[in-house]
């Protein structure tokens, strides 16, 4: 491949998987744009990649998704961008929250919003399932587990979106959607912040 591959071009949005296949054939390991972070387009790679922090490190998300124009991520600062030992202590504070007792009081809800989610779908008709279902499903099940207001779970899903892909594919000119993460950040942490208060308000009366 002679240029960067744009993952924000609309020719690869529409139809991305003759790219891909290119990618691996020709160019298994190669820079991307927007932004210039690296690729890497082989299963075996892939799996290499992640099965060695010491050589291939984590923390390289916190700079890609913490520019200097944003002014702080959450998602930087979290276990996702973190390496061994530090990330395997993190994650074991929240572990209880995704074994098999925590799932099993947690599936019979999503599996009853998946139900109510299928019948809204249009009949006779073709859709892109991804916004009516595909998208929904986890931001629900997220949201359940998170203990958030039903009402909130879109707006989670705006949040998440826009505080990785949001901010990771900004072009450098484009202050709009700067703009736009920025707000997203402000948004996150003032709701997580009010809702954590009221919470410890609520254990501290309970004990």
């Amino acid at each position: 491949m002679t240029s960067r591959i744009d993952l924000l071009s609309p020719a690869l949005k529409q139809d991305p998987y003759p790219v891909y296949a290119e990618m691996r054939r020709s160019a298994p390991v190669c820079q991307v744009d927007p932004g210039g972070m690296w690729a890497v387009a082989r299963h075996d790679d892939v799996v290499h990649v992640l099965k060695n922090p010491q050589v291939f490190s984590s923390r390289g998300f916190r700079v890609a998704t913490n520019p200097p124009w944003l002014g702080g991520n959450p998602l930087s600062e979290s276990m996702l961008t973190m390496d061994p030992p530090e990330h395997g202590r993190q994650r074991a504070l929240i572990n209880r929250a995704f074994l098999g007792p925590a799932m099993a009081r947690l599936e019979p809800r999503v599996r009853a919003f998946a139900e109510q989610t299928v019948a809204a779908l249009p009949l006779g008709e073709p859709f892109d399932i991804m916004p009516p279902y595909a998208l929904r499903i986890p931001a629900y099940a997220i949201g359940e587990t998170l203990g958030l207001d039903p009402a909130m779970h879109a707006q989670l899903k705006r949040w998440a979106d826009l505080i990785t892909g949001g901010v990771t594919t900004v072009r450098p000119d484009d202050e709009v959607r700067k703009q736009i993460a920025r707000d997203a950040v402000r948004e996150l942490r003032a709701h997580f912040s009010d809702l954590l208060e009221q919470r410890r308000r609520r254990w501290h009366r309970a004990s």
